[in-house]
């Protein structure tokens, strides 16, 4: 540790309350070990910039938002804690809603040069479910 002054480990402090370790690590041209050891060494602890409302969580997944990935990401935690919140109600499923709009995509791949795992992340479904359908489609063809 004898790398980092004693003004460089108050700047770490002072900035741990609104950045990252990563971040501040790039800020101030420092190695982020040595970050991380002046923060743990420190005993402060970043209290979370939010609360996660577990209520908004099963309501958006009740009007039809059941994608864990997109729910994660709008709520700004982990899968886990998604699962945590949903755990003891039926997610609803909504593929038969989007199948035809899936079809309609999987037949127009070759114009708009979009991928199967695309389709599936926009749609929010699993890439086996966009495979089926597609091996679907090629069957009706093919009779």
């Amino acid at each position: 540790m004898a790398l980092i002054t004693y003004e460089q480990k108050q700047s770490i402090l002072m900035l741990y309350k609104t950045h990252t370790a990563k971040e501040i690590a790039i800020l101030l041209g420092v190695p982020y070990v040595y970050v991380n050891q002046v923060i743990s060494g420190s005993g402060i602890h970043k209290a979370s910039n939010h609360r996660i409302d577990f209520d908004k969580i099963r309501e958006d997944c009740l009007n039809g938002f059941t994608d864990i990935d997109y729910l994660k990401n709008k709520y700004k935690c982990s899968a886990t804690t998604v699962k945590i919140a949903l755990s003891g109600i039926k997610r609803p499923r909504t593929r038969s809603k989007q199948t035809s709009d899936i079809i309609q995509a999987i037949r127009q791949m070759s114009f708009t040069n979009e991928t199967m795992s695309s389709i599936a992340k926009r749609f929010g479904v699993s890439r086996q479910y966009v495979f089926k359908l597609k091996e679907k489609i090629e069957k009706e063809k093919e009779n």
